[in-house]
């Protein structure tokens, strides 16, 4: 408690290798006063880690954390911000497909598990076709993310330990950020989590439990990768360090009975795969668009070595949320060789390995939300190191207690600035960057409602490529899958910006609207140049009157015009609130226009 005491009595800040520690923060505060009631719960505990403790359990720190953490997710999820472009495409195939349907190529270049989807599809049959309802099933996948990290550390760490992991879980930032998202990221960590302690538990089995254990475990994986991609992913490690444990103990029949599950947990991949997993795989336009997240085809291991390099900082970033990359990937490396908890630090590293491994062979890509499945399993590396730091601090000093007090303080810390590094930016992120009235800048949700609100028979509705979800969304338009049109017979056309004469002369936007009495415009998802917003406004209102614009967000943005030049117009010329000085010079080329389809 002597850090708490410190802190209270008046702060410090002192530098320590390089790295300032300094209580005056508010990170820092929290921080400290966690770690000194950690280190007190290790130095009380009454029995040995993983066998159970006597004293009160819910007021442990790891405990508290824990449920802060799940407080977090709760009060996101119940916040219901808007929905961004990728979950409005996830939700457009869960609302206008059957159960059936849903094991086709997805709308949109969407895919997801087969299983996960079933859930959502239920979730919206059940509960609605509203934000809180098909957020629903991420939340609960984060919050069992959060207490299995809790159950880790309380069966197979001390008190110090165990409250790192579960600080990391709980706050880091892009875990905590997708953990509330319509896609199908917080099963992928889940499963990435919960696999490899499973595969810890199994290995541990005496020669009486483990068949059950086995039986678990393989009744487990078979369904898991239905749900869960990250699942899927960590699997071979676990299958990997299930054999060669079985096959040191030598009995065949173990051996054979690891056999017959493993090929239970293929065949139900096989149908898996076969069912909807094989349209992702074959998918041309994924396939091209995730180029940038592999090595390079050619140029050989050193070309390889060096791309690999060039990701630690940026991975460490996002998905790790942390700017200490160099303290991050050495503390987790340090905890997965230190621990002694050897399965547990080899299943971690070999999750780990993994990830890297798949973009090498180029099967899954190294890029941020794609890689979370196998961020706990980092997480974990770095409270290992801290549940070192807590072992060496417990040993009895003899003639060279020094040295282990040494690199017990080294140990605390390094593992001290990356969980506060990583506590400072989760905090920060909900703080700063979740608003709950928009999403990345846009609020669709009521920029949409705003339109369709001033939309009357025979209107044409305009937006962008992928400002169309939103519009399909909530909107509620183009329910069928070749529908172009509102219900009550209004075209929905896509704005594109071209240089090209012959589009200009063809399918100019300006005459596509002749003979159409209004227009209800939207942008939303800046999928087109920073100008283009004031083009369209211009081309819209050379031909009609503004009657109702308005901004959403720093992003969204919708105007009704009257295209008729005698209407009422409100403004003249009609002008968005942060639209360019200059105006636009006839080399911008036209605005044209196509037929709104899904893709």
């Amino acid at each position: 408690m002597w850090a708490l005491g410190i802190f209270l009595s008046g702060g410090f800040n002192v530098r320590v290798f390089g790295i300032r520690i300094s209580s005056q923060s508010p990170y820092r505060a929290a921080m400290f006063s966690l770690a000194s009631a950690a280190i007190a719960s290790t130095l009380h505990t009454a029995q040995p880690t993983g066998t159970g403790r006597s004293y009160r359990g819910w007021l442990r720190p790891e405990w508290i954390v824990t449920a802060f953490g799940v407080c977090l997710l709760i009060w996101q999820w119940s916040a219901a911000r808007p929905m961004w472009l990728d979950e409005q495409m996830i939700a457009l195939n869960l609302r206008d497909r059957t159960f059936w349907d849903l094991s086709q190529p997805l709308s949109f270049d969407q895919s997801a598990p087969f299983g996960w989807l079933l859930l959502e599809r239920i979730a919206l049959l059940g509960l609605g076709a509203n934000e809180l309802a098909l957020r629903l099933a991420p939340a609960l996948f984060g919050i069992a993310t959060l207490l299995c990290a809790l159950m880790i550390g309380l069966r197979w760490m001390s008190p110090v330990g165990a409250t790192a992991f579960a600080l990391l879980c709980s706050f880091g930032q892009w875990l905590s950020f997708y953990a509330v998202e319509l896609k199908h990221y917080s099963a992928d960590t889940f499963g990435g989590l919960v696999l490899p302690a499973l595969t810890v538990w199994v290995a541990e089995a005496d020669a009486n439990s483990v068949r059950t254990r086995l039986a678990v475990w393989g009744a487990v994986v078979a369904v898991a990768h239905w749900f869960s991609i990250g699942a899927l992913l960590v699997t071979p490690a676990c299958a990997a360090l299930l054999a060669v444990v079985i096959m040191r103990s030598r009995p065949r029949p173990r051996v054979l009975y690891l056999c017959g599950i493993a090929g239970m947990c293929a065949m139900s991949f096989g149908v898996h795969y076969a069912v909807a997993l094989r349209y992702a795989r074959e998918s041309e336009y994924l396939r091209n668009f995730w180029q940038f997240a592999y090595p390079p085809a050619s140029g050989g291991a050193v070309a390889t070595l060096g791309w690999l390099r060039d990701q630690l900082d940026d991975f460490a970033l996002k998905p790790g949320g942390t700017e200490l990359a160099v303290l991050f990937w050495a503390s987790a490396a340090a905890g997965f060789v230190l621990t002694r908890r050897r399965l547990l630090g080899s299943i971690a590293a070999a999750v780990v390995f993994s990830g890297f491994l798949f973009a090498v062979l180029r099967l899954v890509p190294l890029y941020e939300r794609l890689s979370l499945w196998f961020v706990p399993a980092l997480y974990l590396g770095v409270a290992l190191f801290a549940d070192s730091a807590a072992s060496l601090m417990r040993q009895p000093r003899g003639r060279w207690g020094w040295v282990s007090a040494g690199m017990a303080a080294v140990a605390a810390i390094v593992t001290f600035e990356v969980c506060s590094d990583v506590f400072r930016h989760g905090v920060d992120d909900v703080r700063s960057f979740r608003p709950v009235g928009s999403n990345r800048s846009t609020d669709d949700r009521t920029a949409v409602l705003w339109l369709m609100n001033h939309r009357q028979p025979g209107d044409v509705v305009v937006t962008t490529r992928l400002g169309l979800p939103a519009v399909m969304w909530y909107g509620g338009l183009m329910r069928t899958k070749a529908a172009a049109e509102s219900h009550d017979g209004g075209p929905i056309l896509i704005a594109e910006h071209s240089s090209s004469e012959s589009e200009c002369s063809t399918t100019q936007l300006r005459e596509q609207l002749k003979g159409r009495p209004r227009v209800l415009a939207y942008l939303g998802f800046q999928d087109f140049p920073a100008w283009f917003d004031d083009q369209l406004l211009q081309t819209l209102t050379d031909g009609g009157s503004v009657v109702a614009m308005r901004h959403f967000g720093s992003q969204s943005r919708a105007v009704v015009v009257v295209l008729d030049r005698l209407s009422g117009s409100i403004r003249e010329p009609p002008r968005w609130n942060d639209a360019a000085d200059e105006p636009l010079s006839q080399s911008y080329g036209c605005v044209t226009a196509r037929e709104a389809r899904r893709w």
